[in-house]
């Protein structure tokens, strides 16, 4: 039997562990205190922001028997149901796979069925601009005039291809990509509980190659503890990723700054001779211009480095005039790395 996957064992069963979508949240908990839940929603965003698991807890605490201050109470029948996916009146399709004219008209033949177990019937439509531009217009009436115990929940990455006659039937929540300190939170929450250690350091490595999608962060988690075992360094997370040290971009970005020509192609050749990708090596030093910059500006609150980098970023700026990191930015910016396999300079 194989075991569940971290993003799946430890997905939010309440709105309350919901992970920095508060902004959405909140309204639906009042929505659904105030009991105003609207007949079509449409929740856009990134992968991995919590889509889908928003419209599984908002379709739950719908029907929820104890509902409580919001949050399904997760002990009634229906939430049982709800948590085993068995309610038979919470309804989940796959729009990527069931995007076609006759699986939408077999919804709207049943939509006037009334619930089974609970209040609502509810469909969540999932990747919804995978509909077929056909199936979308069949879905139109369906979906200004549902019946009064029909709730239909779409969830899409790419909102600008749903047609707009859609968007202005539905009420739409906009997922933002996670902060890398809710997102460190909460991989912290996960070691706890699977019981193995893992350093600040890689974790804030993960959170920072996961780009705001929670769901990537878990799982490149869970990959790290299989390879490695129950006590994670952030050299793990690097080797895994096949991440460049900070020491290589760090020098390749002191060779650029003071026009270091020869150094800077030597430094990285060497890097290219370790088997570190070009791209990665490119993007590396690209992030630490953009850190010289805010540096330059004052600016450093907002940066995610160590100390220690930040330092001999600052160190590295004041050798040169300021507007050689303007420039250097620009240059180095306008760079496309054609293809990862690129052959080293000699």
């Amino acid at each position: 039997m194989t075991s569940e996957v971290y993003a799946r064992k430890w997905r939010p069963s309440v709105f309350a562990d919901l992970v920095g979508q508060e902004h959405i949240t909140s309204v639906l908990q009042n929505a659904l205190t105030t009991n105003r839940l609207g007949h079509a929603y449409i929740f856009c965003g990134p992968r991995g922001t919590g889509k889908t698991t928003t419209a599984r807890i908002l379709a739950k605490a719908a029907n929820c028997l104890a509902l409580s201050d919001g949050d399904p109470c997760n002990s009634c029948t229906i939430c049982i149901s709800a948590n085993s996916n068995t309610l038979l009146d919470i309804i989940e399709l796959d729009a990527a796979s069931n995007r076609g004219i006759d699986e939408i008209r077999e919804i709207r033949d049943k939509v006037n069925f009334a619930a089974i177990e609970g209040k609502y019937k509810i469909y969540i439509i999932d990747e919804a601009h995978m509909l077929t531009d056909q199936a979308s217009n069949a879905f139109l009436k369906t979906l200004e005039e549902p019946p009064p115990h029909v709730i239909f929940i779409l969830c899409t990455t790419e909102a600008h291809r749903i047609l707009p006659t859609i968007l202005s039937r539905c009420q739409r929540h906009d997922f933002r990509r996670l902060q890398n300190q809710d997102m460190i939170n909460q991989l912290a929450s996960i070691a706890s509980k699977e019981n193995f250690s893992i350093d600040s350091e890689a974790l804030k490595t993960i959170s920072r190659q996961s780009f705001g999608s929670l769901r990537d962060a878990e799982n490149l988690l869970e990959q790290i503890v299989i390879s490695y075992g129950n006590d994670i360094t952030n050299d793990h997370v690097t080797d895994m990723l096949g991440l460049i040290t900070t020491e290589t971009p760090l020098n390749i970005l002191s060779a650029l700054l003071a026009k270091q020509t020869t150094q800077c192609l030597s430094l990285i050749n060497e890097a290219s001779w370790e088997g570190f990708e070009p791209k990665r090596i490119h993007k590396a030093t690209l992030d630490l211009l953009r850190a010289a910059m805010l540096i330059e500006w004052g600016v450093v609150g907002n940066l995610d480095l160590p100390e220690t980098t930040i330092n001999q970023i600052t160190a590295s700026i004041n050798k040169i005039p300021s507007h050689n990191i303007g420039q250097t930015l620009k240059i180095w910016s306008n760079i496309v790395i054609s293809s990862d396999s690129a052959s080293t300079l000699a």
